[in-house]
């Protein structure tokens, strides 16, 4: 089934409301671009406006979200603040 644009307007429209509701933590897109100029960062692509439960997951990871305008430029970058830990994943303790 195609989407059209009411659909779409609706999912975007609850996709503010969705990341409104959040405080979404800027990082300076010089601090991802060039894509693979950092190997540790995971980055998934998101339009202007959108907001999903695949978007919220990836943030609450340590994903960086990379915000595409209609040209597929980067125009904003978010992630979220993941503490620093002295323990690791595998360790005894």
């Amino acid at each position: 089934m195609a989407w059209g644009s009411r659909e779409r307007d609706r999912l975007y429209t609850r996709g503010d409301e969705m990341r409104a509701s959040r405080d979404l933590r800027p990082l300076p897109l010089n601090e991802v671009l060039p894509l693979g100029s950092k190997p540790s960062l995971l980055i998934i692509t998101m339009s202007e406006g959108q907001w999903d439960e695949t978007l919220s997951a990836a943030y609450e990871q340590g994903w960086v979200l990379l915000e595409l305008d209609e040209n597929e430029q980067p125009v904003r970058a978010f992630k979220r603040a993941i503490p620093e830990t002295s323990e690791t994943p595998w360790s005894d303790s």
